[in-house]
């Protein structure tokens, strides 16, 4: 039996971006001197070899790029648990007013040096200087290193921030327009901006409390749904025009580039643009490609970039939720009813984050799938379509509709706050303390694996 990973074998580029995750992986335990999770890792990938073998010597290639690419930065800053340090860069996401990820340099032996990855942020809010952290703004911070040499938290005792540069400062420039036309026209729950824009930092902490416990924070994250509706009701509105069709693919991927990079960019809404950029480019060319193989390729592009990034969990989250979507719409299935296919999909996603999840949080909200569906279908899609026009009729001066917009956009944002925080009294949620929890990560993974492996030697097997 010739099993590969994917039946047809029609997305190399998903496997060859499998193999150099596995060698970035590989380089970055050994470089952190865990030499044994290092080796424990090649097992892993062996099975992974023997799965592709098809394609063996591409993958063991990808392997040794993936590799090569930390390996180069053999010289790079290690930032050890427990020393003091002082940090200044930009903030690339907002979680909370007084935890952020950053990007930028150290201060080390009198000499500012670059980090070659990002950095978690937690201030002390009674020592903030200037305001809070926004995605962009230029940040500094002094406090203690926490957490591993790769994914490292700063806990600062004083920190400052200062209005972002360049892009930076365009992305705030549209947010704070969005904000001020919502405002105008009456919209004043931050529930709508922080679903336009993926930021859950202005909402109360008892609302992503209840996200958090029904499990559909997520929705809140920019990725292919908000780009893929941006981009499709651009595109309608360029169609009323007679331009040529590049043209109108063109201004359409600029603005929605414009409305990726005011999220932050983060990585979510960095990988949906950077898939559908490749789509509207292979369709251009008229040269189709399989859902996989665009993930790979984006995958294989923002590794190569910036390698370290594999090791944050949002990135790991967004690559391995769209591999589970994906996996399911291809495999073969029998047909069902599209709420049983729905649930299918949102399953997939779901189950392949799981270890994750439950590495990071140790919980578990049994009723995720179904609210995640519900949630999309009645808020997460309403909201941004009326978030859409209310702009739209706002730009062109048809002020009475964008009114009907606003009201319709309060409404809904204050009926699902409502609707999330009594949900989130009574909706299970199975919490697991460590070091249970990643044993259960362990165990779902290896679940994972076994089917993944199964359903396509019985699809290789089926006549």
């Amino acid at each position: 039996m010739d099993l590969s990973l994917l039946k047809q074998s029609d997305s190399p580029l998903f496997i060859f971006f499998v193999s150099m995750a596995f060698g970035i992986m590989f380089s970055i335990l050994t470089g952190d001197h865990e030499i044994l999770k290092g080796v424990l890792i090649l097992g892993p990938f062996l099975v992974f070899c023997w799965m592709t073998r098809r394609f063996l010597p591409e993958v063991l290639l990808f392997f040794f790029f993936g590799s090569l690419l930390v390996f180069t930065k053999a010289d790079f800053v290690k930032l050890e648990p427990g020393s003091v340090v002082e940090i200044t860069g930009q903030v690339k996401k907002v979680y909370t007013d007084d935890f952020f990820m950053g990007k930028g340099r150290v201060l080390l032996g009198g000499e500012w040096r670059e980090l070659p990855y990002k950095i978690m942020v937690s201030t002390n809010k009674s020592f903030v200087e200037n305001g809070k952290p926004d995605s962009g703004k230029i940040f500094w911070a002094v406090g203690k290193v926490e957490g591993t040499t790769f994914q490292p938290i700063l806990k600062s005792e004083i920190s400052a921030f200062v209005p972002p540069i360049g892009m930076g400062s365009f992305a705030e420039n549209v947010r704070n327009s969005v904000k001020s036309i919502l405002a105008k026209y009456g919209v004043t729950n931050a529930l709508v901006f922080s679903t336009f824009f993926g930021n859950k930092a202005p909402l109360d902490n008892h609302f992503k409390e209840a996200l958090k416990n029904i499990g559909i924070s997520h929705i809140f994250a920019v990725s292919g749904l908000h780009v893929g509706l941006f981009y499709m009701i651009i595109s309608y509105f360029m169609s009323l025009f007679l331009l040529p069709y590049h043209v109108k693919d063109l201004f359409s991927i600029f603005l929605t580039a414009a409305y990726v990079v005011c999220t932050g960019p983060v990585i979510s809404a960095s990988r949906a643009f950077l898939m559908l950029l490749i789509y509207v480019i292979f369709r251009a060319i008229d040269y189709p490609q399989s859902p996989l193989n665009i993930l790979g390729l984006s995958g294989i592009i923002m590794l190569g970039i910036e390698p370290f990034d594999l090791v944050l969990p949002d990135f790991q989250l967004s690559f391995l939720s769209t591999s589970g979507i994906l996996l399911c719409v291809m495999a073969p299935q029998k047909k069902r009813p599209p709420f049983i296919q729905a649930l299918l999909i949102g399953g997939a996603a779901q189950g392949v984050t799981l270890p994750v999840s439950l590495n990071l949080f140790g919980n578990i909200a049994l009723l995720a799938i179904p609210l995640t569906l519900v949630a999309v279908e009645f808020y997460l899609i309403p909201a941004l379509v009326g978030t859409f026009g209310l702009l739209f009729f706002d730009i062109i001066k048809i002020k009475p509709l964008a009114f009907i917009f606003a009201k319709g956009l309060e409404f809904l944002s204050v009926c699902f706050e409502i609707v999330v925080v009594k949900l989130s009294e009574f909706s299970p949620v199975l919490r697991l303390e460590s070091p249970y929890n990643y044993f259960a990560a362990f165990f779902v993974a290896l679940l994972i694996v076994s089917l993944l492996f199964f359903s396509f030697a019985h699809s290789e097997q089926s006549p």
